[in-house]
C-alpha cells in the first residue's frame, strides 16, 4: 500500500548576531530577512524538512553568524511573537505552581 505524503514543510524563525542584508535572501532558500534594532537579523521561512534545515543552518555557519535560536513557528502564530528567556520561564512556571498548590491547600482545609 502506498502512502499519500502530505506537505510537509515546516515554518522556523531563525536569530543570528549581527545584521545580515536582505540581498542574501536568495542564498537563504528565499528565506525573509530582517534586521533588527538590536543588532539581531531575523530569518523566516519554510522548509522541506529537517535535512533542509540543517543546511540552512550550515550556511549559517558557514558565514560565521553566531546562532541566537532556532524556533519552529505554528500555524497562526504571528510573526511578531517572541521567545521568553529561562528566567520568564522560571518565573511563569513558578506562578503556575502556586497558583496549583494554593487551590489543593484551600480544597484540603
Amino acid at each position: 500500500m502506498c502512502k499519500v505524503q502530505k506537505n510537509t514543510r515546516e515554518t522556523y524563525q531563525i536569530e543570528v548576531e549581527g545584521h545580515l542584508d536582505p540581498k542574501w535572501r536568495d542564498w537563504f532558500d528565499s528565506f525573509e530577512i530582517t534586521p533588527q534594532d538590536t543588532n539581531v537579523t531575523l530569518l523566516r521561512g519554510a522548509v522541506e524538512d529537517q535535512a533542509a534545515l540543517h543546511g540552512l543552518l550550515a550556511k549559517i555557519r558557514d558565514l560565521g553568524l553566531s546562532l541566537l535560536s532556532v524556533n519552529r513557528v505554528k500555524p497562526g502564530i504571528s510573526p511578531h511573537w517572541r521567545t521568553i528567556t529561562a528566567c520568564e520561564f522560571s518565573g511563569l512556571f513558578m506562578k503556575k505552581v502556586n497558583s496549583v498548590l494554593r487551590r489543593s491547600w484551600k480544597n484540603s482545609i
